[in-house]
């Protein structure tokens, strides 16, 4: 199931929590007439967002998508090196349908939404698609691979596709 299969709740959240990095941060909105926009770098725990609620959700959304770069790429990076499967490149976007992709020349896109899923998800959705730099397919080699580096692979496959219900309607509206 993907998004585009549940309604999108557009309303800005009181928390936003991350369960692979263990992070929540509160979110205080000052409905005032400035265009909308994140006050100064995030606190420890703390987003405080001024504006109309349909320009502080896009705030909110930047916030997110640069959040996810900064969160998912050391992470892709030691386990790539841990693995001894590289990549060229790295994109992280608000995919609607997707949770990663790898391309012929070796670029890997990741759904900044991984950053709602367990540690477990995430760490088997990231060698997916580093096992993709081997094997541009789903071949019974590729999943070999994928098992080899990431044991009980299938039943998190399986898991990962429910995960979508996880992910709150403001992250990816709009």
């Amino acid at each position: 199931m993907g998004l585009d299969d549940r309604s999108h709740h557009e309303s800005i959240p009181s928390d936003v929590e991350f369960s692979l990095t263990g992070e929540r941060f509160c979110v205080d909105w000052t409905g005032a007439s400035a265009s909308g926009r994140l006050l100064g770098r995030p606190a420890a725990d703390r987003l405080s967002l001024r504006g109309p609620e349909h320009e502080v959700l896009g705030a909110l959304r930047r916030w997110f998508l640069g959040h996810a770069r900064q969160a998912l790429a050391p992470r892709l990076k030691a386990l790539s090196e841990e693995l001894d499967l590289s990549y060229r490149r790295l994109q992280v976007r608000r995919q609607r349908t997707r949770w990663g992709s790898c391309s012929s020349t070796g670029t890997i896109s990741l759904n900044a939404c991984l950053l709602f899923l367990a540690p477990p998800q995430a760490r088997y959705l990231m060698v997916h698609e580093l096992c993709h730099t081997r094997h541009m397919n789903h071949s019974a080699a590729f999943w070999d691979l994928v098992e080899r580096h990431q044991p009980g692979a299938r039943s998190l496959d399986r898991d990962v596709s429910e995960a979508w219900r996880h992910i709150p309607g403001w992250v990816m509206a709009g």
